[in-house]
């Protein structure tokens, strides 16, 4: 019989689904208004019809594009400190995505605004960072940091007010906020967010999902942008944008290393010794909740020291001990957003699948190779996946279960003078 046969081959290799992770959240008040490509796009808070409040952007020229003109003609765009934000954030090769709100008040979420409610769902937002786009104030950043913890895969990165900024309602009464250890440490412990509880149960402290940054910086910026005070956060996150290119998120971004800023002639608000240092970064007070910071450390000039989260220092109950956990470090926080990230779209990837062997075997492929990737990254010591029973139906149940990798942050070291060696091989 005749036969006509018709094959095709494809031997070119499978692409990886590519996912940022790495995206940030900024608020901001100035307005947006152009084309990209032959779109014509407008980004503000007003509601109207053919408007967004919000966009994702990677590219930094596009973003500039969109910036209303100047009027003082000193610099060609309307420069303000969440759009400089935006911008050199862009240019470091982070995804932006920039928020437009009408006031400050916004992101109070008083009356009938929700602003930080719709980030807090993972399926529509896959946000790393949440800030509050340099403002500071203390309902805005409770609102965050709760709108980080109920998300459980993303950090809020807290900023300090202006120095001699006076805040309202602080232990009852108003106080000069300073960038000193007392103001700071005051600022901090006022702050309350309730504790979340899961729906299985588990109860967390909010606080493990936010760091805070202090002072305000300055460096050299080119004219069309202007010279600008930045919060310590934008230091960080440049920071993070930078070096996330050669180091996994894992490793602490901090030190002479990966906490030295991408710009010249970086300059503080106020200069930390180290005192301040230690007392800003205990470890042996109950309670106690530690604050990064931008400054001098000789000889590698202005820097971000510190790796911590705001979890406040805890005693355990087992061996009545009180210092560092897991949960103070923000390196090992990157390293659980990771992996609540992969576990969420594992979970989507094989919702109504069979639950069957097949599915546990599957499940675990898709999340095995960023685990190894951590083992052999200097990201945890080792890893277990545990697959657990439950009575409920149509449930996959199981514990990740992970010996994290923290940063060094002290040196034990002794110069001893002895009169001979013994030299063993």
């Amino acid at each position: 019989m005749p036969k006509v046969i018709i094959a095709e081959k494809d031997l070119t290799s499978a692409e990886a689904v590519q996912y940022d992770d790495y995206i940030v959240l900024i608020p901001g008040l100035t307005p947006l208004a152009g084309k990209i490509g032959k779109e014509e796009v407008v980004v503000d808070a007003s509601g109207e019809e053919g408007t967004v409040n919000e966009m994702y952007f990677t590219d930094a020229d596009v973003f500039e594009s969109l910036l209303p003109e100047s009027e003082s003609g000193e610099v060609e765009k309307q420069w303000d400190v969440p759009t400089k934000m935006t911008y050199r954030l862009l240019k470091l090769g982070m995804t932006v995505l920039y928020r437009v709100i009408s006031d400050w008040t916004v992101l109070n979420e008083t009356g009938d605004t929700k602003f930080w409610k719709p980030y807090q769902d993972k399926g529509l937002y896959n946000l790393r960072f949440l800030t509050c786009g340099g403002h500071a104030d203390v309902t805005a950043t409770e609102k965050m940091i709760e709108c980080a913890a109920k998300r459980g895969d993303a950090i809020a990165v807290v900023d300090f007010p202006e120095d001699g900024a006076t805040i309202a309602g602080i232990e009852e009464t108003d106080f000069e906020f300073h960038y000193d250890v007392d103001s700071i440490k005051k600022y901090i412990s006022s702050l309350s967010v309730e504790d979340i509880e899961r729906e299985n149960g588990v109860v967390e402290n909010p606080f493990k999902y936010a760091t805070a940054f202090t002072p305000n910086i300055t460096f050299k910026e080119s004219r069309l942008l202007g010279t600008t005070s930045y919060p310590a956060s934008f230091a960080y996150l440049a920071c993070f944008a930078r070096h996330t290119k050669n180091f996994k998120d894992w490793f602490a971004m901090a030190g002479s290393i990966r906490g030295k800023l991408p710009y010249e002639q970086v300059k503080t608000d106020y200069r930390y010794g180290q005192e301040d240092i230690d007392i800003l970064q205990d470890r042996v007070t109950e309670g106690s909740q530690a604050v990064n910071m931008v400054t001098e450390i000789r000889p590698y000039g202005s820097i971000v020291w510190g790796n911590r989260t705001l979890y406040p220092i805890t005693r355990d109950p087992e061996t009545d001990t009180i210092g560092l956990k897991a949960s103070n470090f923000l390196n090992i926080r990157h390293l659980c957003c990771d992996i609540k990230k992969i576990l969420f779209r594992a979970a989507r990837r094989f919702t109504f699948e069979p639950n069957s062997d097949a599915l546990w075997i599957n499940f675990k492929g898709a999340i095995t190779p960023l685990l190894e990737e951590m083992r052999t990254g200097q990201g945890i010591k080792g890893y277990k996946l545990i697959k657990e029973t439950t009575d409920q139906k149509a449930t996959l149940k199981a514990i990740v279960k992970i010996i994290p990798i923290e940063a060094v942050e002290d040196f034990d070291l002794t110069v001893e003078l002895s009169d001979s060696i013994s030299v063993t091989e």
